[in-house]
């Protein structure tokens, strides 16, 4: 006989006495048949093959000698196995074929897991999920009031909102409607309260479908039905992006036809917004025609842009700004401004600009990227003197900078006008984005002007507060030229260090590895600071889980960890990546979020295509995040986001076998096409790595043009190269993945051969 959750109350203390009597609360300690493997080496062995892993946790559970705490264990990891990879048909009878008889199965594997104090509830939360699945409304509801009675608010309104759920399922319309009356009383704020009101409709509906079926239609009353259209309008009115808001829309428009109620201006508007939230935007300004005029200007304007009515979303937006200055309309006007062209975008800001919004550094900025810098400049000077501390204003600055930047090789006086906007900007905005590019480009002009002195405070500062920033790094490779008392104001890879690039770098540690949760955090800090059941969870290899359980304030190593044990890389990085600042030094956080995963086949690769590793590493950092089956887009494949053509082209050229695109995702035969592709661009342009970079994204023709382009200028620094890339993603794209290589280079450098 299962354990029901309705007995799980009096048992726990008996089982918590009897487990703490057992190997340790954490042990993964194995029965006295030594011949057993832990479950700790099984997860660990066996985790890549679902198969092989149902079948070592068989048969370690069919072992004599273990204690009640490993078969607990032993039987969630099991459940939670079958719970995920068992399929039910609910077409089919036969409970073999549909799953329904695994699934059974699975749920007294939760029940014997459900001994162990630390994994009671998250049992009892799976017990819910399949035994609904499978119809098994008893043992649902069961586990559900367990649920109720160890939990508070908003979590009790689930649980109790879910309790209901099943017993409409069941037809107890009865104890239904109590249980909803109570909710709405008990939790009234919650989102679940809004949803009962869906549920008490429906019980009214019966009702009045019942009175019509057993009594004459002269002694019916009317008031289910009429109780039904009050409960349908709260919960159209109160959760237009509920679940249940399109089918509640049905019922009430059914008693709207048998002349139980009428619709209101505020029912069409309810409808629009619920039409709204569901996208079906035609039907969304469809019923607000029929509500209070001008209601819900911003989101019809928005419905116009969705079905492509470009010039009426354009003027509903105006008539909203005029009509209320103060509203929010920026979001609404970089969707309507989307699809237009440059010119028309422009145009259109222009007429925003003189609809007299309440701000107006939105268009002023918008208008001013647009255009040429005669016109530019003085408007972004508007900004500065209007909004100083609006997010465009370092733009403002760093935009205003370079315009004279860019002149002071013809008139010297710009370089000076340009230092002093620079100043302004590194005083006022120290720590935006400008002023990583500002205090680099200020060391530049000053070497320009052969003020060696002001130039090492400029770079000093960029690489001080940017240190693992692009231009953090470059201002750090000029400090180190104007070190070597040859100072060169030009920076190409021919004098200026920070722009080579080392084939022949040792490989930097083969067996590079991310951490586990527990070497972040032994388990007893962890179960101190998260609780018994992220830890038991983190035990237990149910990675994903445990995220899901996590504080808001969980330290970023652990979170990264769990995330990358779960086979989760860009999550990883990112966690590990969020507000990271300081000096790039190797730890755990900074190892986190400059990983060396794969390292042994890009060491390789690299070597047998004359490629610095880290670059291949910094690369795939910035295309995948190290996710071998990322799919951009525009379907790029893979760590180094491959284009299909791209990758069997470099495959038919080194005879490599593709017999389809799955072929390309696999790791090892991504990282040699791809590293072979980079081969190929650093060749073509005589090893630049600049320039290879900057072809592996904006493709090899372009930025042969580019480059023509920079030369017939009578440029020779690469710097002014990467700011005058035409393309911003190409622009962007590298300076992120030199970022990364020089982090890289700094975190793990190492020696060259």
């Amino acid at each position: 006989m299962f354990l029901r959750y309705s007995q799980i109350a009096a048992t726990l203390l008996i089982s918590s006495l009897m487990l703490q009597s057992c190997t340790g609360k954490f042990s993964f300690e194995n029965s006295a048949q030594s011949k057993t493997r832990s479950l700790s080496t099984i997860l660990t062995d066996d985790s890549g093959s679902p198969a092989q892993l149902t079948a070592s946790l068989r048969d370690y559970l069919s072992a004599e000698g273990l204690t009640e705490h490993q078969k607990a264990e032993a039987s969630y990891v099991l459940a939670r196995l079958q719970q995920q990879t068992t399929p039910f048909d609910s077409k089919s009878a036969d409970p073999k074929s549909n799953g329904s008889e695994r699934l059974t199965d699975t749920i007294r594997l939760f029940d014997d897991a459900s001994q162990l104090p630390a994994l009671a509830e998250r049992s009892a939360v799976h017990i819910v999920e399949i035994a609904t699945t499978i119809g098994d409304e008893e043992r649902a509801r069961a586990a559900l009031e367990y649920l109720k009675r160890k939990t508070t608010g908003v979590d009790r309104a689930r649980y109790q909102y879910q309790i209901g759920q099943s017993e409409m399922r069941t037809q107890e319309l009865e104890k239904a409607q109590a249980l909803f009356i109570d909710l709405k009383k008990q939790h009234p704020e919650t989102e679940f309260a809004k949803a009962a009101n869906y549920y008490l409709a429906q019980i009214e509906l019966s009702q009045a479908q019942a009175q019509s079926q057993t009594q004459p239609q002269t002694q019916t009353s009317p008031e289910p039905a009429q109780r039904a259209a009050v409960l349908l309008r709260q919960y159209i009115h109160s959760a237009p992006d509920g679940r249940f808001a399109n089918d509640a829309i049905a019922k009430l428009n059914d008693l709207v036809k048998t002349g139980v109620t009428q619709l209101t201006e505020a029912d069409h508007d309810a409808y629009g917004l619920v039409y709204f939230a569901n996208g079906r935007y035609a039907d969304a300004l469809s019923q607000w025609s029929h509500a209070k005029p001008g209601i819900h200007a911003i989101k019809q304007a928005i419905c116009y842009a969705r079905t492509g009515k470009s010039a009426m979303a354009q003027q509903i937006l105006l008539q909203a700004i005029r009509a209320q200055p103060s509203t929010s309309y920026e979001a609404t006007a970089a969707l309507i401004s989307g699809p237009l062209s440059r010119a028309d975008t422009k145009t259109f800001w222009h007429d925003i600009l003189m609809a007299h919004p309440a701000r107006d550094d939105d268009p002023l900025w918008n208008i001013a990227i647009r255009s040429e810098p005669a016109e530019a400049i003085p408007l972004y000077k508007r900004i500065l003197t209007k909004y100083p501390t609006s997010e465009y204003s370092p733009e403002c600055i760093w935009w205003i900078f370079w315009d004279s930047a860019k002149q002071s090789k013809s008139d010297p006086s710009k370089a000076t006008a340009a230092l002093q906007w620079a100043k302004e900007g590194l005083t006022k905005y120290p720590t935006s984005k400008a002023a990583a590019r500002l205090g680099f480009w200020s060391g530049k002009l000053y070497e320009q002007l052969h003020q060696t002195e002001a130039a090492k405070l400029s770079y000093e500062f960029s690489a001080t507060h940017f240190p693992s920033y692009y231009y953090g790094h470059r201002a750090k490779a000029r400090l180190r030229r104007l070190a070597s008392n040859a100072p060169n104001p030009v920076a190409d890879p021919a004098n200026d260090p920070g722009w080579s690039t080392k084939p022949a770098r040792v490989p930097p540690n083969l067996k590079w590895h991310w951490p586990s949760p527990s070497e972040i955090i032994s388990y007893e800090h962890m179960e101190k600071r998260y609780g018994a059941t992220v830890t038991e969870l983190v035990k237990l290899h149910q990675y994903e889980e445990a995220v899901g359980l996590l504080p808001e304030n969980t330290g970023p190593e652990f979170k990264a960890s769990l995330l990358a044990a779960g086979s989760k890389p860009l999550q990883a990085i990112n966690a590990a990546n969020r507000d990271l600042t300081g000096n790039p030094k190797l730890n755990e956080r900074w190892g986190m979020a400059y990983p060396l995963e794969y390292s042994e086949s890009i060491s390789s690769e690299a070597k047998v295509n004359g490629v610095d590793p880290l670059l291949v590493h910094a690369l795939i950092r910035e295309e995948s995040r190290y996710n071998p089956d990322a799919l951009s887009r525009v379907k790029a494949l893979g760590l180094m986001q491959l284009m299909p053509g791209t990758a069997y082209g470099v495959a038919k050229r080194l005879s490599v076998p593709l017999s389809g695109t799955q072929e390309v995702l696999k790791p090892e035969v991504n990282i040699k096409l791809g590293t072979n592709y980079l081969a190929y661009t650093l060749h073509r342009f005589d090893n630049n790595a600049l320039l290879a970079i900057a072809s592996y994204n904006g493709g090899p023709n372009a930025v042969q043009s580019w480059f023509q382009q920079h030369k017939l200028a009578g440029n020779s620094d690469f710097d002014i190269f990467v700011e005058n890339i035409p393309f911003r993603e190409t622009r962007d794209y590298v300076r992120k993945v030199f970022g990364s290589y020089w982090t890289y280079e700094q975190l793990y450098g190492g020696k060259t051969i």
